[in-house]
């Protein structure tokens, strides 16, 4: 008797569902009736929402239900306070149990805001999946980059399947129009970490074009690309120096695909950088320009007749009328005391020998001592010899010439810096490092 009792009563809650489903099919927001109808039914799917023995997809289900309610115009829903709290901890069921499209925009909005570990990969495996409908994408874009720590990664969230033929092509290329659209580098970012933000996004985006077989994913991912170093520039307009955006502008020259908008970042960019470069040199003083030389390797590699443009723009200008005048070897070592001279080419020295030998315990006072040394005369070792870091042109060069720029690289001869009692440093001796 209770077993046919309870079956009933599960048999009731789901007609009221079905029923709830129904009625905010056509809604009628003026009508009495309707708004008396849908408040009881909404009740009914707000308390099942409740219930801890709720199963995940009747639980997403009877919340959605109460948002559609409330996107209605149901008076009585938009009363109650919605939480995806499961969902702070678990990971919600597949959106195509819901069937209809909008209980899926519904349990999207509800759960937008989630910052759970799980969020990203549930979102590029649902934002390719055919119920998501042209209202739900947007929805999840926003989620994905709501809940991305950095640019590249709310790529990688909404595009790592842009190469699968499984995936619908129409779909590929809206979400890259989304991505485009809502791609921003944040002000708050320093202008370091917004240009390492943008090489990674761009180092993506070029894989995928590389592994891509479609002329128009193709073609919209190389848009994608444009709009990355448009935004970056706009945003933090002194990037145009920074050894990370110059390797972006290097990797994008070495694709044969982005040949003709690699000419068209190259001529839009060039005299930015130029007019930036200046000022370093103008308002920096020796520091600037010592800055300013050892940038040079990296400009000439991201700009094609680089050299010839440093001259055309030096002729106007002083400040790089001297930096072009002076030797740019990347050897040489400009010092502030003799002290520094000796510890500045004694220590690249002294480490290949150190490294070299078996023993080390036996030279490991000395090289203790020699380091303190040097450290008491502003000299030190930037970084650790096998360390994993990001690579940045301007301080590292890479031992091996390449065409590929990494990302990261393994240091094999750390750099040396003159480090002032202020605080600030500066390069002598760029570190050496190779590919990881």
């Amino acid at each position: 008797m209770q077993d046919t009792k309870s079956s009933n009563s599960q048999h009731n809650t789901v007609e009221s569902s079905i029923e709830l489903e129904n009625l905010l099919a056509k809604p009628q927001k003026k009508s009495d009736e309707w708004q008396s109808k849908v408040s009881r039914l909404t009740a009914i799917e707000h308390s099942k929402s409740i219930k801890e023995g709720a199963d995940d997809l009747g639980y997403l289900r009877s919340l959605a239900l109460c948002r559609w309610a409330q996107v209605a115009g149901v008076k009585d829903a938009k009363k109650k306070s919605l939480q995806a709290t499961r969902y702070r901890t678990e990971i919600p069921p597949a959106l195509d149990g819901l069937k209809n499209p909008q209980l899926v925009n519904a349990a999207i909005e509800l759960m937008v805001n989630l910052r759970g570990p799980w969020c990203l990969d549930y979102i590029s495996s649902q934002v390719v999946k055919p119920h998501i409908d042209k209202k739900g994408v947007p929805l999840l874009v926003t989620w994905a980059q709501k809940a991305s720590l950095s640019q590249a990664e709310f790529l990688k969230t909404l595009l790592k399947n842009c190469s699968s033929s499984e995936v619908d092509e129409k779909r590929l290329l809206v979400l890259i129009k989304e991505s485009s659209s809502k791609l921003t580098f944040s002000q708050e970012l320093s202008s370091e970490s917004a240009s390492l933000q943008a090489a990674e996004a761009v180092q993506f985006a070029i894989e995928k074009i590389a592994e891509n077989k479609s002329e128009k994913i193709k073609s919209e991912l190389s848009n994608l690309v444009k709009k990355i170093i448009e935004k970056i520039s706009l945003s933090h307009p002194s990037v145009v120096i920074h050894g990370h955006f110059l390797q972006s502008l290097f990797l994008i020259r070495q694709l044969p695909e982005l040949k003709k908008i690699a000419s068209t970042i190259t001529t839009k960019q060039i005299g930015s950088s130029l007019k930036v470069l200046e000022d370093l040199c103008a308002l920096g003083g020796d520091d600037g320009m010592k800055y300013g030389k050892l940038l040079i390797p990296a400009l000439q590699n991201a700009y094609p007749n680089f050299d010839k443009h440093l001259a055309d723009f030096a002729k106007t200008s002083p400040s790089l009328s001297n930096l072009k005048n002076k030797d740019n070897s990347s050897n040489e070592i400009n010092l502030e005391d003799s002290a520094t001279s000796i510890y500045a080419r004694l220590l690249p020295s002294w480490n290949d020998f150190y490294r070299s030998q078996l023993d080390q315990g036996t030279l490991s006072l000395i090289n203790a001592d020699l380091e303190a040394a040097a450290r008491l005369n502003g000299i030190e070792f930037l970084g650790i010899t096998g360390e994993v870091v990001s690579f940045d042109p301007v301080s590292q060069r890479l031992q091996n010439e390449s065409l590929s720029v990494p990302i990261n690289v393994r240091i094999v001869r750390p750099a040396i810096i003159f480090r002032r009692v202020n605080g600030t440093i500066r390069i002598i001796l760029p570190a050496i490092v190779d590919f990881t």
